[in-house]
C-alpha cells in the first residue's frame, strides 16, 4: 500500500486516537462487568463494536494493515456473538480486554518507530487466538444494526461545526510556546529593571538642578555670576530635564503594556498545558480489575478530584506512582474476601484515590481500608538488613521509602523485588515533591503526595552562597536567623544550632555542602532553616535577598551529576539563579570541619599529655567496660566512674581532658553531673559528651541546656561516630 501524503503528522493523529479508542473500549468492558440490566449491556456493546469498527477505518487511512486486520476480525466476532444471543460473556469480555492490551502495544510499538507496513503484535493471551480465528458470513442486517450511523450526506457540514473552537496541537509545539512564554516573562522583568535605571538618571538630572541652583545663588550673591552662562545653562538643564522625563514616561507606559501582554499570554498558555488529574487516573480501574482477580480479591476503586487542573509534566510523573501505589494497596493492603467478611468488614474492600488543592500545592491522597503496615513485618526486615528496628510510625514510614526495602519474603509480578516505595518517592521527589504514609493497624493505609501544581514557575527565597546566587522553595524555609557563636554546639558529629527557645537543629554552610568556598566567619551570620519531612537544617548564607516567583528553566547536561540542583531561573538583572531540591540538599551532611568552627572554652590543651585521658561515667559495668575498650582503642587514656556523684568527686582530684557521661544514674545523673562542670571555674572548659539511651527531642534539648558539646543516643551510635566525636571535641 502506498504511504498516503502527510502520513506523520497523520499517524500521530491516529495514535492519538487509538489511545482514545482503547481508553473507551477498556471503561465499556469494565462497565459490561459491573452491570446485568440488559438494555444497558445491549447499548454499551453497540458501543463497543462501534469503537473497533473506527479503529478499522482509521487504521486503513494510515496503512497500518496488520491492526486493520485485527480490528475486522474483533469486528465480525463481535457481530457473530450477537448473532448466537451471547452477549459479551466473562470469557468474551476477558478476551476482549486482552486484545485491548494488544493494541495498546501496537501503538507503543508505532511510537518507537516501527513501520505500519511492516507492524509486528505482540501474543495475545491463548483465549484471544481463539477469539481472531476465521468467522463465518454475518448477516448483513446484524451488521447494520452494530455499525455506526453515517451522515445523510458526506458533504453536509452541521450547523455547529463551524463555530468548532478545538484544534489538536501537538505536545512539542506546545511546551516550545510554554518555554517561549517564559523568555518573555524574565524579559519583562529585564526592562522593568532597566526602567528603574531610567527612574535613577532622571533623579540625578533633578538632583543636579538643584544643586545647580543652589551653586547659582551663591554666584549671585558673592557678584561673581556670569549672566549669559547661567541662562545657557538653565535652557539646557531644562531641555534635558524634560527629555528624560518624557523618556521615563514613555518607557514606563511601554512596560506597562508589556507586562500586560505578556503576563494574558503566558497565563493563556499555560492554561493550555494543564489537564485534569482524570488524565493520571487512566487505567487505574483496568489494574485493579486485574489485579485484584489474579490474587483472588474483590475490590472497589473510587476516584475523587477528577476535574482539577495540573500541569501536564506533573500528571506524566504521578502517573505510574499512582499505579504503583493501587498495586501496592491491593497487593498488601486489602484482605481477601472471607478474612474481611471474619473481620467484620465489607467483603469488597475499597481504594480510594483522591486529588485536592492545599495552597500553592497539590495533595493527592491513595487511601486503602485494608490491614495497614505490618509494622512487625517492617521490623524483622529491618533487623534482617543490620538495620536498627525503627521505634515510631515516622521512622517506619521512612525506612518503607528506603532502596530495596519489601516485607515480603517472596517476589511476584505484583510487588515483593524492593524497587516499589522507592521508585514513587524518587518520582515524587523529582519534582519537587513529598511523600507521606500513615496507616491504623486493622483499619486502612494512606499515602499523601504532595506536589506542585506547574513544574514552570516555583515560588523561592533567593539566597546569596559562595558567590553564587541560590533559590529555595518557599514553602521548605521556615525562617531566616542570626547565628551567634555562642549558640553552636556539637551534637553527634554534627555542628548544632541551640537558641533559646527552639530545638537544636544541624548548621551546615550552604557553600561548603555545594562544594564552594565556605564562609571563614561563622558569628554575626545568616542561616536559612530549611525543612523536609521532620529533619530541619540551618543553611549558613552571606546574604538573604528576596522571595518571588521565578520562571523555571530546565538545566543541560553538565548539571546532571548535581541532584541537588534541579533547575535555574534567570532574574531580572541578568543573574542566574540556582534552584535546589530541599529534600537533597537536608541530606548532604558536611564533616564539621569543612564547613563551620565550633568554639568552646579553652581547656588544659596546652598541657596535655600526648595520650588524651578521658573519664567514663556509667551505673552499667558492662557499658563502662564497653565505653573503655572504644576510647582506649581511639588512643586515649580513660578512667571510669559508676555514677555522677563518684565521677564529681574524681574530678576534684584530676581534670580529664574529656568527660563521656551516662545520663540515667543514682545519685547524681549526667544532666546535673554537666550542670556542676559548667559551673566550675577548674572544669568548665572541659568537652563533655552524653551517651544515653534517651532519645527524644526533649531530652535533646536539656542536654544542650546543661552545656553538653555532644549528645549521642546509645541505640544509634556505633564505633566510629563515638570515636569521631571525642576527635573532633579535643582538636
Amino acid at each position: 500500500m502506498t504511504a498516503p501524503p502527510g502520513l506523520p503528522r497523520l499517524l500521530d493523529t491516529f495514535l492519538e486516537e487509538l489511545d482514545e479508542r482503547v481508553t473507551a473500549l477498556e471503561s465499556d468492558l469494565l462497565a459490561i462487568e459491573r452491570t446485568d440490566d440488559l438494555a444497558a449491556r445491549t447499548e454499551l456493546a453497540a458501543s463497543v463494536f462501534r469503537s473497533i469498527h473506527s479503529l478499522k477505518g482509521a487504521s486503513h487511512a494510515v496503512g497500518v494493515q496488520r491492526l486493520e486486520s485485527l480490528c475486522h476480525d474483533l469486528e465480525s466476532r463481535l457481530a457473530a456473538a450477537r448473532s448466537n444471543d451471547l452477549l459479551f460473556d466473562a470469557d468474551l469480555t476477558q478476551d476482549l480486554m486482552s486484545a485491548t492490551d494488544v493494541l495498546a502495544d501496537a501503538g507503543r510499538r508505532l511510537r518507537a518507530g516501527e513501520s505500519p507496513e511492516t507492524l509486528t503484535l505482540g501474543s495475545p493471551q491463548p483465549r484471544v487466538h481463539a477469539l481472531l480465528e476465521p468467522v463465518a458470513t454475518i448477516p448483513e442486517t446484524l451488521m447494520a444494526e452494530l455499525a455506526p450511523a453515517q451522515p445523510v450526506h458526506q458533504g453536509a457540514v452541521d450547523a455547529g461545526a463551524a463555530a468548532e473552537t478545538t484544534v489538536l496541537l501537538r505536545t512539542d509545539i506546545l511546551d516550545a510556546l510554554i518555554a517561549v512564554s517564559g523568555e518573555v516573562v524574565v524579559a519583562r522583568e529585564r526592562v522593568a529593571v532597566a526602567t528603574e535605571g531610567l527612574q535613577e538618571l532622571d533623579a540625578f538630572v533633578a538632583n543636579w538642578r538643584k544643586r545647580w541652583a543652589v551653586e547659582r545663588t551663591d554666584a549671585v550673591a558673592a557678584g561673581v555670576e556670569n549672566q549669559s552662562s547661567s541662562q545657557r545653562i538653565d535652557e539646557r538643564l531644562a531641555a534635558l530635564d524634560t527629555l528624560v522625563a518624557d523618556r521615563v514616561a514613555r518607557t514606563a507606559a511601554a512596560v506597562r503594556d508589556h507586562q500586560r501582554v505578556a503576563s494574558g499570554l503566558d497565563s493563556r498558555l499555560r492554561k493550555l498545558g494543564l489537564q485534569p488529574f482524570a488524565v493520571a487516573c487512566k487505567g487505574l480501574e483496568r489494574i485493579v480489575r486485574d489485579v485484584a482477580r489474579g490474587l483472588g480479591k474483590e475490590v472497589r476503586l473510587e476516584v475523587a478530584g477528577e476535574t482539577l487542573e495540573l500541569d501536564r509534566a506533573v500528571l506524566a510523573h504521578v502517573r505510574d506512582p499512582l499505579r504503583h501505589l493501587v498495586r501496592n494497596a491491593i497487593d498488601h493492603g486489602l484482605e481477601p474476601a472471607a478474612e474481611r467478611a471474619l473481620l467484620g468488614k465489607p467483603r469488597v474492600g475499597t481504594i480510594r484515590v483522591s486529588a485536592m488543592l492545599a495552597g500553592d500545592r497539590v495533595d493527592i491522597v491513595v487511601e486503602d481500608d485494608g490491614r495497614g503496615v505490618d509494622e512487625q513485618a517492617v521490623r524483622e526486615h529491618a533487623a534482617a538488613r543490620g538495620l536498627a528496628a525503627p521505634s515510631d510510625q515516622g521512622a517506619l514510614a521512612r525506612l518503607l521509602f528506603s532502596a530495596g526495602f519489601s516485607t515480603k519474603s517472596v517476589a511476584s509480578s505484583v510487588s515483593g523485588r524492593g524497587v516499589g516505595l522507592d521508585a514513587v518517592r524518587v518520582a515524587i521527589e523529582a519534582i519537587l515533591g513529598r511523600v507521606r504514609v500513615t496507616w491504623m493497624a486493622g483499619r486502612g493505609t494512606r499515602f499523601t503526595l504532595q506536589v506542585p501544581l506547574s513544574l514552570a514557575t516555583e515560588h523561592s527565597v533567593l539566597v546569596r552562597a559562595g558567590g553564587a546566587t541560590f533559590a529555595v522553595p518557599t514553602r521548605d524555609v521556615r525562617r531566616a536567623l542570626q547565628v551567634h557563636s555562642d549558640d553552636l554546639r556539637t551534637l553527634e558529629g554534627r555542628a548544632t544550632l541551640v537558641q533559646a527557645g527552639s530545638r537544636p537543629v544541624a548548621i551546615q554552610d550552604l557553600a561548603a555542602t555545594l562544594g564552594l568556598p565556605a564562609r571563614e566567619e561563622t558569628s554575626g551570620a545568616v542561616a536559612l532553616l530549611v525543612a523536609w519531612d521532620d529533619r530541619e537544617v540551618a543553611f549558613i548564607v552571606d546574604e538573604v535577598l528576596e522571595a518571588r516567583d521565578l520562571v523555571v528553566m530546565a538545566l543541560g547536561r553538565r548539571l546532571r551529576d548535581l541532584p541537588v540542583i534541579v533547575g535555574g531561573a534567570i532574574l531580572g538583572n541578568g543573574d542566574i539563579a540556582l534552584l535546589l531540591d530541599a529534600a537533597r540538599l537536608v541530606s548532604r551532611p558536611v564533616a564539621l570541619t569543612e564547613a563551620l568552627t565550633v568554639p568552646r572554652a579553652a581547656s588544659a590543651t596546652a598541657t596535655r599529655a600526648v595520650m588524651p585521658r578521658i573519664l567514663a561515667v556509667d551505673d552499667s559495668a558492662t557499658t563502662r567496660s564497653l565505653l573503655r575498650s572504644i576510647l582506649e582503642a581511639g588512643g586515649n587514656e580513660v578512667a571510669v566512674a559508676v555514677d555522677g556523684a563518684d565521677a564529681w568527686a574524681a574530678l576534684q582530684l584530676r581534670a580529664p581532658d574529656l568527660i563521656v557521661s551516662d545520663v540515667d544514674m543514682p545519685r547524681m545523673n549526667g544532666l546535673d553531673l554537666c550542670a556542676k562542670v559548667r559551673d566550675s571555674a577548674a572544669l568548665r572548659g572541659v568537652p563533655f559528651v552524653l551517651v544515653t539511651s534517651l532519645g527524644s527531642a526533649q531530652d535533646r534539648q536539656r542536654g544542650m541546656e546543661v552545656g553538653a558539646d555532644a549528645y549521642i543516643v546509645k541505640g544509634e551510635f556505633d564505633q566510629g561516630t563515638l570515636l569521631d566525636t571525642v576527635r573532633r571535641l579535643l582538636a
